[in-house]
């Protein structure tokens, strides 16, 4: 294995001890062709197994098919180019590949592969195509399955917060997709995510396009019965005098990270209900929220904290603590069938708010 470029392998050579090869070689002009009945580059820890054709040309190729095994992944095993946080998390992996190759050395096709990878904290797997370009694609179906999402987070190489990580690591997930496209704009469809925790469920079904100004359109859901620990957890405090216990939201979502919009909006919290259209635009300094939501029956007074009970509550007021506590510039126009507040009632109330 000397003779091997051990800056152009993707794996530590000095991992496999062995090989065994046995085929025809063919002699015709310029091109030499191997028909390898077996071709196996053995270590302690692995197998590599190609049987078909090599033609070395001035332009080698491949026409054949892989078998890889690794019963359990080590560090001497894996790319040089993951970090330490990466090799932790695959450290002790099972690792299976089959895929016929066919193409060109610098163009090679990964055809009906099946891959899967069983790590002590996860599990994943792809069936179909793998195009290995100067950008690779993909072609296939693909799926991810932990019991925390922190290790999706190792795998990403990227460390939530200490306050974050002590939710974080009780938050389920389960990935499905199919995916087509290159990598640097790779698309993602038929999407089905779920999250679940002590704290909340959530789930998206549609599509994504990973491109340096990510896309996505789909159907977002999330449920909490614990709402208002879930808040504290994010230390993000409300300001309300009653807790928001229970908490769900149904939406269809489109745009973009910078410029998305929600339509057949249903959101409710403890008693409270709204639905309408939403859209969030992060483009400026400040977020901006805009749009229009229908509010069902609302008691104000049982949620605006008072310091002294005698003391009254203006809209005013109301639009301060909203100002205040909402992080957002707002758009918005809402409407209500009852709002009370200050132990008044108000019918068929439309309001419009607009702090910029």
């Amino acid at each position: 294995l000397s003779g091997i470029d051990a800056e152009a392998f993707p794996l530590p050579l000095e991992a496999f001890t062995g090989l065994d090869a046995s085929g025809v070689l063919t002699l015709q002009d310029a091109t030499h062709k191997i028909d390898f009945s077996q071709l196996t580059l053995l270590s302690d820890r692995s197998v590599i197994s190609y049987e078909g054709a090599v033609n070395l040309s001035e332009r080698p190729s491949l026409d054949g098919y892989l078998t890889l095994s690794v019963p359990k992944l080590t560090p001497s095993l894996m790319p040089t180019v993951l970090s330490e946080q990466q090799k932790g998390i695959l450290n002790g992996s099972e690792i299976n590949l089959t895929s016929q190759m066919l193409g060109p050395i610098d163009q090679i096709d990964l055809k009906n592969a099946s891959l899967s990878l069983v790590a002590p904290k996860f599990s994943t797997d792809f069936a179909g195509i793998v195009r290995l370009r100067q950008t690779p694609e993909l072609e296939g179906k693909a799926s991810y399955k932990s019991a925390s999402i922190d290790s999706l987070f190792a795998l990403m190489d990227y460390k939530p917060s200490l306050t974050a990580q002590a939710m974080t690591n009780e938050i389920a997930i389960d990935f499905s997709s199919i995916l087509n496209g290159p990598l640097t704009r790779l698309k993602a469809d038929a999407i089905e995510l779920a999250l679940q925790s002590p704290y909340f469920k959530a789930g998206y079904q549609g599509q994504f396009i990973m491109t340096t100004s990510p896309q996505l359109e789909g159907a977002l859901r999330f449920q909490s019965n614990r709402f208002d620990t879930l808040l504290s957890a994010l230390d993000i405090q409300t300001g309300l005098a009653k807790p928001l216990e229970t908490a769900e939201l149904n939406t269809k979502v489109k745009g973009t990270p910078q410029v998305l919009t929600m339509t057949a909006l249903t959101v409710s919290a403890n008693d409270l209900l709204a639905s309408g259209d939403l859209t969030l635009d992060q483009q400026g300094k400040t977020p901006l929220l805009s749009g229009k939501i229908a509010l069902g029956e609302i008691d104000l007074d049982a949620y605006i904290p008072t310091s002294d009970p005698a003391t009254s509550t203006s809209w005013d007021d109301i639009i301060t603590m909203i100002e205040n506590t909402s992080g957002f510039n707002l758009d918005l126009s809402l409407t209500a069938p009852e709002i009370i507040l200050d132990a008044r009632s108000y019918k068929n109330a439309d309001l419009d708010i607009k702090l910029i």
